[in-house]
């Protein structure tokens, strides 16, 4: 083999890695002999697939997952264990949200004890996984790092250095960004190639060079993106920089075999339910305009850029035959709005069934809903964040909460899953914007609630990371850093992705009494979600037929179950379920209804639909609350891949059997 490529813990078992099976098509496309190897999926057969996906889905803010690596990667590096637990401990258990499950997981043990079981037996699994590698007889090796995966595979390259010095060693993904990169290759001699950025362009003749030319090339022969072992002499230092393909339609197609093939020989394939991932296209359009206050995606840059719809299709139509799987993860930051007039459409019209998750802004009609629905895509991510249009403003979200209501009702009507979180503790937040927020949720509480509350994160290349005296920020690394890797101060603050804030300016809020009531109403709101099926839910429902609007109503807020609007009303009604002003009402009245009404007359009938709280006023516009039938649609299971969380906990309560009975 000449290139091996490494998939390690904590990367999703559900998923293939999209950048290593594209590297991977790269590279044979140009002749080499590569692999991907999924280190990932043997780590959780030794760690029991109920453990990995603890940490896999709950960890990567207080990076456990890179503590279980550390004392591997670090052999001669002794952090702050008590110290660490003491922090992570908290974060954690305020992410799972559930103490009944974090006491099953533990048995008996404290926290410490539990992951400390799991960091002893990191050094026999890295030290396998390293011969069975240098079994292949790679000449390259490289990892790709993102999220808690970085200390995996710094341990898994140092082991195989170890081993056969004669190996060159690479790493590249999100981790390796601009300046991270730079500080990993600077405090990791055993590595010798660090990338930044998207690597398909460059890595084949990058690897030719290295095997025709060796291990030390001039650092001033190497392309933007790339440090290598001769650019630890150069003075000073060359900014890595970040590689960036330009047209992504010459980007290969990812190449998924290895993983399929590693699952079907894994135990674990019986527990998992996999999909594809898709990339139509990289950067984010409304970052190109006006970077999330938040977002610290696509390093410093955030240029935009898009497949076409005939490359997107041939690229559906290709997956789906070769690996008899519809269902798609799309790695998009945000849809491309091109698409809704050819490649969405298409979709809809196409014979193949095909099931996506797509990340979107917030700011789309009812049409372009409905276009979604018809072309499979069942699951969105909008970037909500917030229900108060000043907290949106603050966010630099740019949509406005009455937008996000409108989404949340149309993705309902069409019955999409839409996955959302209310951002808390934002930098220049008042507490009255939080009560206001309290107030409109038992309005719409026939609608999909938030998965939960998320504290905002202060991560790097965001605008609060680039600038933050203009926010009243005084960042500094996550603790868990210093206690994970051995840095000095200066270098972990160029390393970290994650951030706190001494100051703590978005937090004098957090047990505000506004706070208490929006958590309470977000309570009972999802409570009553979750306990019942979809026909069974909280409604505020309507037919319309040629005379009348019949509404019904079960809301814990209702004034009337049952409501029918006529004439006027039922006009008023119709044009206000996209958010109107009292101009833009008497406009459409008068030239779609042929109703020629005062100002007054029309007040008194808003406030009569007011006063019912079928209807509310937000942002200096009306908004009909209630979503219409279709009984024909129903929402679809999750196309991102999927651990079985039944099968994985009843195999858990077994085992905890088994153990307790001998």
């Amino acid at each position: 083999m000449d290139i091996c490529l490494v998939a390690v813990p904590f990367m999703p078992l559900q998923r293939p890695s999209i950048g290593l099976s594209i590297l991977k098509a790269s590279l044979v496309n140009a002749g080499f002999d590569a692999e991907v190897i999924y280190t990932n999926i043997k780590f959780a057969e030794r760690i029991g697939i109920e453990n990995y996906w603890l940490i896999s889905t709950y960890s990567n803010i207080d990076y456990l997952g890179e503590w279980i690596f550390s004392q591997t990667a670090f052999r001669d590096f002794y952090g702050d264990e008590a110290g660490y637990f003491d922090y992570a401990e908290n974060i954690l258990r305020e992410t799972i949200n559930n103490d009944e499950l974090m006491a099953v997981y533990l048995n008996g043990q404290s926290m410490r004890e539990y992951f400390t079981n799991l960091r002893s037996i990191t050094t026999t699994f890295i030290d396998a996984m390293a011969e069975n590698i240098l079994a292949h007889h790679p000449r390259i090796v490289g990892c790709s790092s993102t999220l808690q995966e970085h200390c995996a595979s710094l341990a898994l390259l140092r082991r195989i250095h170890e081993l056969n010095p004669d190996i060159i060693t690479m790493i590249g993904g999100a981790n390796c960004e601009a300046v991270m990169g730079q500080i990993t290759h600077k405090n990791f001699l055993f590595v010798d190639y660090v990338v930044s950025g998207e690597a398909e362009m460059l890595l084949p003749e990058l690897c030719r060079n290295i095997l025709q030319l060796g291990r030390e090339i001039p650092d001033s022969a190497l392309p933007l993106g790339v440090l290598g072992p001769m650019s630890r002499f150069s003075m000073p230092v060359r900014n890595i920089g970040r590689a960036v393909v330009q047209d992504l339609n010459q980007s290969a197609i990812p190449d998924y075999s290895d993983y399929f093939a590693q699952l079907t020989d894994s135990s674990l394939k019986n527990y998992v339910d996999p999909a594809l991932i898709i990339e139509t296209s990289r950067g984010c359009w409304w970052g190109d305009k006006l970077r999330c206050s938040f977002c610290g995606l696509n390093s410093e840059e955030s240029q935009f850029r898009s497949k076409t719809a005939p490359r997107v299709q041939l690229e559906l139509i290709s997956q789906t035959e070769r690996y008899q799987i519809s269902n798609y993860l799309t790695a998009d930051n945000i849809l491309n709005q091109r698409f809704f007039k050819d490649l969405i459409p298409s979709l809809g019209n196409t014979e193949a069934k095909y099931s996506f998750f797509f990340e979107i802004k917030a700011n789309l009609t009812r049409k372009q809903v409905s276009l979604l629905k018809d072309a499979g895509i069942h699951c969105l991510q909008p970037g909500i964040e917030s229900l108060h249009s000043e907290l949106l403003n603050l966010l630099y979200k740019g949509v406005s909460a009455r937008q996000n209501i409108e989404l949340l009702k149309w993705t309902l009507e069409y019955r999409i899953d839409t996955c959302w979180y209310i951002l808390t503790e934002i930098p220049g937040a008042r507490e009255e914007w939080y009560a206001e927020m309290a107030k409109i949720l038992p309005l719409i509480a026939h609608l999909q609630p938030p998965m939960g509350f998320s504290k905002i994160c202060f991560s790097r290349f965001s605008p609060y990371h680039n600038e933050p005296s203009r926010f009243g920020l005084d960042l500094v690394p996550m603790p868990g850093y210093q206690r994970i890797f051995p840095m000095s101060t200066d270098d972990l603050a160029d390393f970290a992705y994650y951030f706190i804030d001494l100051n703590e300016i978005g937090s004098k809020h957090r047990h505000s009494l506004a706070m208490q009531n929006l958590r309470a109403n977000y309570a009972v709101w999802k409570t009553a979600w979750t306990a019942n099926a979809d026909k069974a839910r909280t409604k505020l429902s309507m037919i319309i037929d040629e005379t009348a609007i019949t509404i019904t109503d079960t809301r814990p807020c209702a004034i009337q179950q049952q409501i029918t609007l006529t004439g006027l009303p039922k006009a008023i009604y119709s044009i206000c379920d996209t958010a109107a002003s009292l101009p833009k009402i008497l406009d459409e009245l008068s030239k779609t209804y042929g109703m020629d009404i005062a100002t007054t007359q029309l007040e008194h009938e808003l406030e009569a639909l007011l006063k019912l709280k079928t209807m509310m006023h937000i942002d200096g516009r009306y908004l009909s609350l209630a979503v219409r039938e279709h009984e024909n649609l129903s929402y679809a299971p999750y196309p991102g891949g999927t651990i079985d969380g039944a099968k994985i906990h009843w195999k858990f309560f077994l085992n905890r059997l088994k153990a307790k009975e001998t």
